[in-house]
């Protein structure tokens, strides 16, 4: 489980899926005839081989998913994260263990010297 721009998101094997933005446990459609911006995401990861996501780590850019093989982001390339904008692109095929969750290091930072 995790939050990303106000939706509660739930990871399911291959399946990613988040909530309607402010209503955390609902995850239903508003209409079943039109889209709406409000409804909520559900997305598979797609792969050459089966990829199992086993961890989750929010960054800046979106949302690590991190799978024994490969990595993913969750993102959305507009201010506006909905199931029209959101996109799942594979990252890397670093394996990681299971077993063992990744560690956000944060951002390096360069400091200017005055003198």
């Amino acid at each position: 489980m995790f939050f990303y721009r106000n939706r509660l998101g739930l990871v399911a094997n291959q399946q990613i899926l988040l909530s309607r933005p402010g209503d955390y446990l609902n995850f239903f459609n508003v209409s079943a005839i039109t889209t709406s911006d409000d409804n909520p995401i559900d997305i598979e990861v797609n792969d050459t081989r089966p990829a199992y996501v086993h961890h989750v780590l929010n960054i800046q850019k979106g949302v690590m998913m991190f799978s024994e093989q490969a990595q993913f982001l969750l993102f959305s390339e507009s201010d506006i994260f909905s199931p029209k904008t959101a996109r799942l692109k594979k990252v890397s095929n670093y394996e990681c263990n299971p077993s063992i969750s990744p560690v956000d290091m944060g951002t390096s930072v360069q400091w200017a010297s005055t003198t």
